[in-house]
C-alpha cells in the first residue's frame, strides 16, 4: 500500500478548501479507507474532502490510509489566513485616486488592477488603502466597466473586488 495527499499550503479562514488522497495497491482484497485529521479537532473520511478552518492559524494535518491491515500516513501543514476584507471602494478627485476601505490590509499589501501590479499604493492603516497616480490610474478604469482590483497581503491573504469608475459602484469577486 502506498498513498499520496494533496492539500493547500495556505487557505482563507472560514472558506472551504479541498484535500485529496489517492492510494496505490497491489494484491489487496478490500478497498482502502481514508481518514483525515485536519489539526483543528475536526476529522473526515474519504479520498476527496472539503474542510474550512474556523480561525487563522497554522494547522498540521494527517492522512491515514488503511487497507487489509496495512497503513500509509502522510502529513502536512496549512496556514489559515484572515484575508483582507473590503467594505467600500470610491474614487476621489484632483488628482484622481481610488480609496479602498475595509480591514486587515497589511503594510506590505500589493494591488493588482486588471491583472497588472499597481505600484503607487499608500497604506493608511489596517482599514485604508489609497491608489494614486492621477490620469494614469484613471485610464485603467474606463467608465461603465467593472475592473478587477486584487489585494494581496504578504502572508498570502487576498481578496478581489470589481470597481466601475463611471457609476462609482463596486462588487465583490473577480
Amino acid at each position: 500500500l502506498s498513498c499520496s495527499a494533496q492539500a493547500p499550503g495556505t487557505a482563507a479562514a472560514q472558506q472551504s478548501v479541498q484535500f485529496q488522497a489517492a492510494a496505490q495497491t497491489q494484491g489487496c482484497s478490500s478497498s482502502p479507507t481514508y481518514a483525515w485529521d485536519f489539526g483543528d479537532g475536526q476529522t473526515a473520511t474519504g479520498g476527496n474532502v472539503l474542510h474550512a478552518y474556523a480561525s487563522a492559524g497554522v494547522y498540521a494535518w494527517t492522512l491515514t490510509v488503511t487497507q487489509d491491515g496495512a497503513s500509509c500516513v502522510r502529513t502536512g501543514v496549512v496556514s489559515a489566513l484572515t484575508p483582507p476584507a473590503v467594505s467600500s471602494v470610491a474614487k476621489a478627485g484632483n488628482p484622481f485616486r481610488v480609496v479602498i476601505l475595509g480591514s486587515n490590509f497589511h503594510p506590505d499589501v500589493r494591488v493588482f488592477i486588471a491583472g497588472s501590479e499597481w505600484a503607487t499604493v499608500s497604506w493608511k492603516g489596517d482599514g485604508k488603502i489609497v491608489l494614486k497616480k492621477g490620469s494614469a490610474l484613471k485610464a485603467l478604469f474606463p467608465p461603465g466597466v467593472f475592473v478587477p482590483i486584487r489585494l494581496l497581503n504578504g502572508d498570502g491573504g487576498e481578496v478581489t473586488v470589481r470597481f466601475d469608475r463611471g457609476s462609482g459602484q463596486w462588487l465583490p469577486g473577480a
